[in-house]
């Protein structure tokens, strides 16, 4: 198969998923769930803001408090990844048992270590 039939080969395979119904569902549901979770961060990062910003024990600086508030925001994006990455792992691996084939676990134990070390971090960032 030359590289030209290839492309063709994988073009027709792309325009046949774009057309297909339930991929324009799970892009729709993709997007809602986006959007839905981008809201909840900023209400949360609002929250903290204010009330970082109130309890003057809390962080002994607005210097500090901003960097909590950043490991905050940059840690729980690989938070959420680790939580889905177990669930979908976990998902798999449910499947594979039912269908009698062999489990892999290596995945697994990586979201799982993504998910505590991020855990950790942010419950270390929220203590100031």
């Amino acid at each position: 198969m030359t590289w030209k039939y290839a492309w063709r080969y994988r073009w027709k395979v792309f325009t046949e998923t774009v057309t297909t119904a339930n991929f324009w569902w799970t892009v729709l549901g993709i997007l809602a769930a986006l959007l839905v979770w981008f809201y909840l961060f900023y209400l949360a990062i609002k929250y903290l803001d204010t009330s970082l910003a109130m309890r003057t024990a809390f962080c002994s600086s607005d210097e500090e408090r901003n960097r909590h508030i950043l490991v905050i925001v940059l840690c729980t994006p690989l938070f959420l990844v680790g939580l889905i990455g177990v669930i979908g792992e976990w998902m798999a691996i449910m499947d594979n048992r039912r269908l009698g084939r062999k489990n892999k676990f290596k995945a697994l134990a990586v979201f799982a270590v993504l998910l505590q070390v991020t855990a950790v971090i942010i419950l270390y960032a929220l203590k100031c």
